[in-house]
């Protein structure tokens, strides 16, 4: 049987899916990554409960200036929030997704970076945003190997 894409999938098709075939689990924790990563799973409701949650998100995220450009990356690697979020959101991997190319990083990790971009989509979509003109910009002014070797067939 081959494997169904259920990251391109829809909520009702997803939903439909599960009830067509209750004993197939993986269909079942598809659906449940993509509403717990849609609604946040921490309710902030007093100010002991946001510091709590700002020392959970410590323990997984840091930022240093020398590391990763200075951008907010998980701890003691060099995989950035952004790198996350990109993977999860563009790519359509989930957690598990995550953590079974990249082993050495935790679910927590994984959990921690997409509830710091949901807290701060702006930052994080800005940095993005400024990573990928900045790509662009050095592809304009630098030529690839590939080009000079032809330019200098064509030359010749």
């Amino acid at each position: 049987m081959t494997r169904a894409n259920f990251s391109s999938m829809t909520d009702a098709e997803l939903r439909t899916y599960i009830l067509k075939d209750r004993e197939y689990h993986e269909v079942f924790y598809a659906y449940v990554d993509r509403i717990s990563n849609r609604y946040s799973i921490m309710t902030l409701s007093n100010s002991l409960s946001d510091i709590m949650s700002i020392n959970i998100i410590k323990e997984h995220i840091q930022i240093t200036p020398d590391t990763c450009g200075g951008k907010l990356r998980i701890a003691g690697h060099r995989i950035r929030v952004q790198d996350i979020v990109i993977w999860h959101e563009q790519m359509g991997m989930s957690p598990y997704e995550i953590i079974e190319h990249h082993p050495s990083i935790t679910l927590s990790d994984v959990y921690a970076a997409l509830a710091y971009y949901h807290d701060h989509v702006e930052e994080i979509s800005q940095q993005m945003e400024e990573s990928e003109a900045f790509i662009q910009d050095i592809k304009s002014k630098t030529s690839s190997i590939l080009q000079q070797k032809i330019k200098k067939v064509n030359q010749a």
